[in-house]
């Protein structure tokens, strides 16, 4: 997947389109999966535009972000502690990770709002998901996305959660 470097805000919607797919809505697990590796790819091309060393995938910390995507669609509700009162810290504890080198960012969209490139737009719109996504500390991250919104009477949504961490 070729990524170029990306500029912040929300004129890079269109310069993102190096990332394969994102401008793609994801609407079965083939495509929910590309549409994964998009986000990665988008993620890594605005940490290389920042100056800040790329992310890995890493599948504990996806596995991580997946259950709190589908946890927020099944019981409807946005937010960083789960249906069970799990916040990241505990939730993060189990995977290996070091909880304190951890961190977070929930974004969902409807329509064409739902795309790859939409989510991170209004991801590195704000300023504190901005500079999680670009913190130095991280070294791996999970991306999760489920394909539904996590509020009621909104079809055709997608909800992204991307867990950020390191190990030592």
């Amino acid at each position: 997947m070729i990524c170029s470097s990306v500029a912040g805000g929300p004129a890079a919607a269109a310069a993102q389109a190096p990332c394969a797919g994102a401008q793609k809505i994801a609407t079965d697990e083939a495509s929910r999966r590309q549409a994964v590796a998009t986000i990665l790819c988008l993620v890594n091309a605005r940490r290389r535009s920042a100056g800040v060393p790329i992310v890995r995938t890493q599948a504990r910390l996806a596995g991580v972000a997946q259950r709190q995507s589908s946890d927020m669609v099944r019981h409807k509700y946005v937010g960083h502690v789960d249906s069970a009162g799990r916040n990241l810290r505990t939730r993060i504890a189990r995977s290996g990770y070091l909880r304190r080198y951890s961190g977070e960012v929930i974004q969902w969209g409807t329509g064409a709002q739902r795309t790859p490139a939409a989510l991170m737009s209004k991801i590195m719109a704000s300023p504190r998901h901005r500079a999680k996504v670009l913190n130095t500390v991280f070294r791996d991250v999970g991306p999760g996305l489920a394909l539904a919104a996590p509020v009621a009477g909104k079809p055709n949504g997608a909800t992204l959660t991307l867990t950020f961490g390191r190990r030592r």
